[in-house]
């Protein structure tokens, strides 16, 4: 017999299960591992996904709270996309999958609402820069 914390699990990929097959996308690529050689920093992406007219998404699997600075890290993915693979990312399908009681969300950020996000990471990512260059002055 299933324990509680295996039943809560399965409630949350049945969900999952269910999303996916409403939201008709297929994944094309799990666990792509980039570098970015222009802007210096890599990632690992949880998932490509495209529809049927073939538009691209990206796929991320959270297990506690959704923050908006998972925006910027989906900015920074969406970079990742377009400069190693040459895709252009429509939006991200957030999934949150709940440790606690086994519930599923999913959100979808267009691709349009990642332009701020995508700017803040590269400031960010300057700073950090500069931030290394400043520390070895002294």
């Amino acid at each position: 017999e299933a324990t509680e914390i295996e039943r809560m699990a399965w409630k949350g990929m049945e969900a999952f299960l269910t999303w996916q097959k409403l939201s008709r996308l297929e994944v094309i690529a799990t666990e792509e591992s980039m570098v970015s050689e222009i802007h210096s920093f890599g990632g690992t992406i949880d998932a490509v996904m495209q529809d049927e007219e073939k538009r691209v998404y990206l796929g991320d699997w959270k297990t506690g709270r959704v923050y908006p600075d998972h925006l910027l890290q989906m900015a920074a993915y969406r970079l990742l996309l377009r400069e190693c693979m040459n895709l252009e990312v429509e939006g991200v399908h957030l999934c949150r999958f709940g440790k606690e009681h086994g519930d599923f969300a999913h959100h979808f950020i267009p691709g349009s609402m990642l332009v701020k996000p995508e700017r803040m990471f590269l400031l960010f990512r300057e700073a950090y820069e500069l931030d290394r260059a400043v520390r070895k002055m002294i």
